[in-house]
């Protein structure tokens, strides 16, 4: 009984195994390269979005901070940069148009929405590279927010 044959044969990959390998890892790759641009984009989306929610909740923060009487004097246009920073507006990356109503405006509810002298509604509407009030095709987000006078 012989355990030690004479001739060995050497262990190595063929052509055909090294060539199908590399088949395998080229699809893979290219279907990997493929997704990097979609990937790119919903990172971008998330991150804008994320900075429009920080600036419609520092502009509904500065509305609650100032005195009940004054929020309408709030109303207007706010520009941001690409952090979401205030700006100048010749070099925003964000727009923010805010309106305060009127005290005593009609407010939705149950009960078919009796007006109220001591709630305001605020609307925050934020655009992406553009002005608020120019039309496009979706880059326009609104953020209601409903304000109650305190006293203060």
């Amino acid at each position: 009984m012989n355990d030690f044959p004479l001739h060995k044969k050497p262990a190595a990959f063929t052509l055909v195994e090294v060539a199908l390998s590399l088949g395998i890892m080229s699809f893979a790759l290219v279907a990997l390269i493929g997704m990097l641009p979609v990937g790119l984009s919903t990172f971008r989306d998330s991150v804008n979005l994320t900075i429009e929610s920080q600036i419609a909740q520092q502009l509904y923060t500065d509305i609650q901070q100032t005195p009940f009487a004054d929020s309408p004097a709030l109303s207007g246009d706010y520009y941001f940069n690409d952090e979401g920073f205030r700006s100048d507006p010749a070099q925003f990356h964000f727009h923010a148009k805010v309106t305060v109503a009127s005290a005593g405006e009609q407010l939705p509810s149950s009960n078919g929405g009796l007006p109220n002298a001591d709630v305001r509604k605020v609307t925050i509407e934020i655009a992406r590279n553009r002005p608020v009030n120019v039309e496009s095709s979706g880059d326009l987000r609104t953020y209601a927010y409903v304000i109650a006078n305190t006293g203060i």
